[in-house]
Order: C-alpha cells, then structure tokens, then sequence
C-alpha cells in the first residue's frame, strides 16, 4: 500500500514541476527535476504492475528473489523510456533508432539473467 501511495505522490511531484518549470527551456536543474521526478513515477508505475501481475498470476505475493526479477525488469524498462525520451529531447529519435537500443536492453536482461541462474547453479 506504501508503494502505491508513494507512486501517486511522485505522479503528483511530475505534475507539479510541469506545471511550474519549463524543462525544455529551463535551468539544467529543471531538466534534473522533470527527469527524476519522471524516473521516480516510472519505476514506482512498472514495480506496482509487475507486483500485481506476478500476484494475479502466481495467486500469492512474489517471493524475493521474484520481486528481484521485477525490479531489475522494472529499472530496465524506465531506463529505456528515459532514453528514448533523451533522444527525443534532443532531436535525435529515430525509429531506427529504438530498435538497437531496445536490443541493447534485452541483450544486457539476457546477461543479467545468466549471472543469477549461474549464482543458483553454484549455490546448490
């Protein structure tokens, strides 16, 4: 419920430095403001959905090394909208453009998941 509570505040947060700073324009430290904001009310967003969707799915609360799973699934995904959204801040974004990056980030889950599937594999 904390989770929830705190991610509807930094939704509010956003919307608060949207309407009062331009980020576009602005001080660098709008830019600062809009982008942690943004990652805070992202990150809060997916881990709530990964949360609910693994206990709709599993019928019980993910254990910690599946809430691990979400929160690495989580911070890769926001990390990927941040910089599609950096991209496009500055004129670059393409759509061949996301099609590499999205293969950069999937290629570095795939390398993440074999680090803990070799850390289990060793720990037996």
């Amino acid at each position: 419920m904390l989770l929830i509570i705190t991610t509807i505040f930094t939704w509010f947060l956003w919307g608060f430095v949207m309407i009062h700073f331009e980020p576009s324009v602005g001080a660098p430290w709008s830019r600062i403001l809009f982008y942690g904001s943004l990652t805070l009310a992202l990150f809060g967003t997916f881990l709530n959905i990964g949360i609910a969707w693994n206990t709709r799915n599993l019928g019980r609360m993910p254990s910690g090394m599946e809430t691990g799973i979400i929160i690495r699934h989580t911070a890769l995904l926001t990390v990927f909208i941040l910089i599609v959204l950096n991209l496009a801040a500055i004129r670059v974004l393409h759509a061949w453009s996301i099609i590499p990056l999205a293969l950069l980030i999937i290629l570095v889950e795939f390398f993440l998941d074999s680090l803990v599937k070799r850390d289990t594999r060793r720990a037996k």
